[in-house]
């Protein structure tokens, strides 16, 4: 839905819509209006659905302070006929900022996601604001100060002016760093080593705090995937296949390893008994049947791997360099 509306707008107002580089967790509609970059998408702030919006304007230009400059931002009339709404919600205001160099505004939504038209109307809003309180960004540097020959890039998820030198440098350190990158070494026998000593770690203060609670939070398996799969991404440095498969194999470990430690603590504290190798060995013999003899067996695997599996997707190794994507006004998605 985010997706799709966000390429209505960037349609409706000449925007450019980016999938990757984008300011809002990668992907966003991403243009200038006025002399002004904006950024808009369908998101979310934190559990909260939200239409994220952001307008800059050029730095240390703001004629008022943040503070003044942000009060009348909430009680500007023109944004607040363009959202539908009488005032902004607590938690709307309480996220709105302005900044020396831009200004975000959060239009959250529960049901219905505000159509693009109404977001058109608030972003012009926005830019009538931000032209009253400050200056565009025009077509100077932001970079380098020049006056002329900025173009519109997203850089790092910021829409910026950058003059053709500064991009070009930008680009060649790019280059240098992922040269340098190619040529590193991936650390397989470190990596499966961090990743087994976190593994082990993660199991007995995982057992450890369901025996102290009395309670398993599966919840908590989504940490230990998480915690895996990064240690040993970072002792690594560069995932193989291996490494993914590893961590699978040692978040699956570690899950059920908590679980036989807590399992084991229970029966000994039942029994009135210290944990030794032979009640290992007759908790060992039936853990199969205990463990999946309910749902939170299965859900305490489940979360584990959806943890390894978040670790290693949103926290992929990319060569090192400043995300740069030039910014087309007017191209399609």
């Amino acid at each position: 839905m985010g997706t799709k509306n966000g390429r209505a707008l960037a349609e409706l107002m000449a925007l450019d819509y980016l999938e990757e580089g984008g300011p809002f967790a990668e992907k966003g509609a991403v243009g200038a209006k006025d002399g002004f970059p904006i950024a808009v998408d369908w998101t979310k702030r934190g559990k909260q659905a939200c239409v994220a919006l952001s307008v800059r304007y050029k730095r240390g230009s703001l004629r008022h302070t943040p503070e003044e400059a942000r009060a009348a931002l909430l009680a500007d009339a023109s944004l607040l006929q363009a959202m539908g709404k009488k005032k902004l919600s607590s938690a709307e205001q309480k996220a709105a900022c302005v900044q020396g160099d831009r200004l975000n505004l959060f239009w959250d939504y529960s049901f219905g996601a505000p159509k693009p038209q109404a977001v058109s109307a608030a972003v012009e809003a926005l830019v009538r604001f931000a032209a009253l309180h400050a200056q565009p960004v025009g077509e100077g540097c932001d970079l380098c100060g020049a006056a002329t020959g900025g173009m519109l890039y997203c850089l790092e998820g910021t829409p910026q002016s950058v003059c053709g030198a500064c991009s070009g440098r930008i680009e060649a350190e790019n280059q240098e760093k992922a040269r340098a990158w190619e040529g590193v070494e991936p650390r397989p026998l470190l990596g499966y080593a961090a990743g087994a000593v976190a593994a082990t770690l993660l199991a007995l203060a995982w057992g450890g705090i369901a025996f102290m609670t009395n309670r398993i939070y599966v919840a908590l398996a989504l940490g230990i995937g998480f915690c895996v799969a990064t240690a040993l991404r970072l002792a690594m440095r560069k995932v193989t296949f291996g490494g993914k498969i590893a961590t699978f194999l040692l978040t699956v470990f570690s899950v059920l390893a908590g679980d036989f430690f807590f399992i084991l603590l229970s029966v000994a504290k039942e029994m009135h008994v210290s944990p030794s190798g032979e009640l290992v060995q007759r908790v060992l013999s039936h853990f199969a049947a205990i463990e999946f003899s309910n749902s939170s067996g299965y859900l305490s695997l489940l979360f584990g791997i959806v943890g390894a599996v978040a670790a290693l997707t949103f926290l992929k190794q990319k060569p090192p360099g400043r995300g740069m994507v030039r910014v087309q006004p007017g191209r399609r998605a």
